[in-house]
């Protein structure tokens, strides 16, 4: 059985006095003292012991999870929290027990990938799509799902800055699986980054928005034996070294950065893009919590599917801090962050860093990707 690989994590969780109790965005956010790190640890090993049956009311709370890390990132002991409980999703599912919100997921997950790529294929971007170039660039779902104009931007970025031979991967939008293996679906995962591998060994560089496929890539799946032999980048870390050649025209006064759990926790990467934010922001701010403390926007790990109030509730808790210090602009490196915390209708501005960088370098005046530029 999968769960019998993460049995001493599952252990020491169960008899530990609730140490990371105050860090899970999810429970935080709807006050369940069930739905803690802990609780939820406990509950699985229960599971795995066969001390109560698979029931859809047990399996439940092993979808409260958004894949943040920031349990593990405090644990003395190094506790695989988020490995154990995604396991535990697809135990779960081989007993029968399929969360409602994710019927059909890996159809769904397919469906959607290949409406955007035919959307992408239609519009004016699909001049830009080439199997030829030597370095690729990958958008997120979410980019062309919810914010397409900021491949313009990120386009405008590298010819702003000469880079004319990077060109959209092939077949895009492509993803590594990662949200396949939260929905407990690991083999779909597999042939959806085997498929994805495929594509990208045709380029020398490929650079990704999505840290978390960048962290399949780079870290998961070469675990597994999966090699791409392809430099995989984040956004962030391709456009860091050039941070001093961007052209930029105009600053915003003051901006907050959340930092992307994958892009952070898990990938370690902090400084490229505070790096490229100083050059558009003149006052750059840091959250209470933040690098490697960072909290999360609560959109991870399919919560937004499965616990939609947590997800509304955790995104309005980490605005509100901008806001208490007068700041109206927070800026992440994460599509999905900027969707979460977009969605949650809190108050001031959300901006991806390629809407920023593209935005202080223009001079036409207008504001990034559509959106009211504010005074601060």
């Amino acid at each position: 059985m999968a769960m019998d690989d993460h049995a001493r994590d599952l252990e020491y969780c169960t008899f530990c006095p609730k140490l990371c109790r105050h860090l899970c965005p999810v429970s935080n956010a709807i006050g369940n003292e069930g739905l803690i790190p802990q609780a939820k640890m406990q509950l699985l090993n229960m599971l795995r012991r066969n001390a109560i049956g698979w029931q859809p009311g047990y399996a439940s709370p092993l979808f409260a999870c958004t894949g943040c890390g920031l349990c593990t990132e405090h644990c003395e002991h190094g506790n695989d929290v988020v490995g154990a409980l995604w396991d535990g999703r697809a135990v779960a599912r081989e007993q029968g027990i399929e969360h409602p919100a994710l019927e059909r997921f890996p159809e769904r997950f397919r469906e959607r990938g290949e409406a955007l790529r035919e959307t992408l294929h239609q519009s004016p971007l699909g001049a830009r799509i080439s199997s030829e170039a030597r370095i690729g660039f990958l958008p997120a779902f979410d980019t062309l799902d919810a914010y397409p104009s900021s491949i313009e931007d990120a386009f405008f970025v590298f010819d702003a800055l000469g880079m004319d031979y990077i060109r959209l991967v092939d077949s895009a939008p492509l993803c590594g699986g990662y949200q396949l293996l939260a929905a407990g679906y690991p083999d779909a995962a597999r042939l959806a980054a085997e498929e994805m591998i495929r594509v990208i060994r045709r380029y020398a560089t490929v650079v990704l928005e999505s840290a978390a496929c960048v962290y399949l890539l780079r870290e998961v799946l070469p675990k597994q034996g999966i090699e791409c032999n392809t430099e995989v980048l984040h956004l962030s870390e391709y456009l860091a070294p050039h941070a001093e050649r961007l052209p930029i025209k105009r600053r915003r006064f003051a901006a907050y950065y959340h930092d992307p759990c994958y892009l952070g926790r898990y990938l370690k990467i902090y400084d490229p893009p505070r790096r490229l934010l100083a050059r558009c922001v003149d006052s750059p701010r840091e959250f209470l919590h933040h690098r490697e403390h960072g909290e999360c926007c609560g959109g991870g790990g399919l919560v937004p599917q499965t616990y939609p109030d947590a997800t509304a509730s955790q995104a309005r808790r980490r605005l509100e801090e901008p806001q208490l210090f007068s700041v109206g602009l927070v800026v992440t490196a994460c599509p999905t962050c900027r969707r979460t915390f977009s969605a949650a209708h809190g108050p001031g501005e959300v901006l991806d860093l390629i809407n920023l960088i593209a935005w202080a370098i223009k001079t036409d005046g207008s504001p990034p990707s559509g959106q009211e530029t504010s005074q601060r």
